[in-house]
């Protein structure tokens, strides 16, 4: 990831001055950079920011669809100032990708560190926030730049090689990268959805795995989620119920000593 220096002035002259934002679209619309504000369960009121959402113009690099940092960060200013002189009310700053994970847009430290002085200035009880699925979490210019949010929120449902592999269609190697690459990041919160089946995550060996990994990755917080997991290989079981969820987070409390909050599955924000 690059490096580019002291975050700059998110008006300043150097940045480009595309139009207006107009109404927000919602997360049923066509891929765009601004999407919300959502009412979330879990989030608040939420303003989601995709920034891996196509752009023709004001790319990264000649051949990149990936929106500039100059462009987001001015779209979102122009947002925020006004909703901020409108007396309007955001819990939460959400930075997304679909698509592409936004971990690996290259100006993401330039993004989260321009968006963290527009926060602070115009919403400062507001968090911001960034969902990702990477597993690479070792490189240190990554671990600087998310250490600039004020939670990242990362999938860890897999237990065991087998069902990481099937599940992400990464290599088996890669979930024990992860694992060590979580430890130091404390302004991380691991989030788990949970699926039954043959092809599911939920077996009694793979939930007694699952809870290793979580005592090893010693995340700051932990969710269980409602809904069906992300998987590459076809899940054939149900989705977890909010009693086994229940199940889940007790016995995660008797064998490793982390808590963990349970939330039904929204779809209220985009994927």
């Amino acid at each position: 990831m690059r490096s580019h220096g002291p975050p700059v002035d998110p008006l300043g002259p150097n940045f480009p001055r595309p139009g207006p934002v107009s109404t927000l679209m919602s997360q049923t619309s066509s891929p765009v950079l601004l999407q919300g504000p959502f009412n979330s369960a879990r989030f608040g009121k939420t303003l989601c920011i995709d920034i891996t959402t196509p752009h023709a113009s004001l790319v990264v690099e000649r051949g990149s669809e990936l929106p500039r940092a100059s462009l987001i960060v001015t779209r979102a200013a122009r947002y925020l100032i006004d909703s901020s002189r409108n007396g309007d009310k955001l819990d939460h700053i959400l930075i997304i990708g679909t698509g592409v994970d936004p971990a690996e847009h290259p100006d993401l430290r330039n993004i989260v560190e321009n968006l963290r002085v527009l926060k602070d200035k115009w919403f400062g009880r507001a968090k911001l926030a960034l969902r990702t699925r990477t597993h690479v979490l070792e490189p240190y210019s990554l671990r600087s730049t998310l250490s600039k949010f004020n939670t990242v929120y990362i999938p860890m449902e897999w237990g065991t090689t087998k069902v990481f592999t099937a599940m992400t269609g990464d290599k088996a190697t890669a979930l024990g990268q992860m694992i060590k690459g979580l430890h130091g990041l404390e302004n991380v919160t691991l989030e788990a959805q949970f699926a039954s089946g043959t092809n599911g995550n939920m077996t009694a060996s793979e939930l007694a795995a699952w809870f290793k990994k979580i005592e090893e990755a010693g995340p700051a917080q932990i969710h269980l989620l409602g809904g069906l997991p992300v998987s590459k290989k076809k899940l054939t079981g149900k989705a977890s119920t909010k009693p086994q969820r229940k199940k889940i987070a007790e016995t995660l409390l008797e064998k490793t000593g982390h808590t963990a909050e349970l939330f039904d599955h929204e779809t209220t924000l985009p994927e």
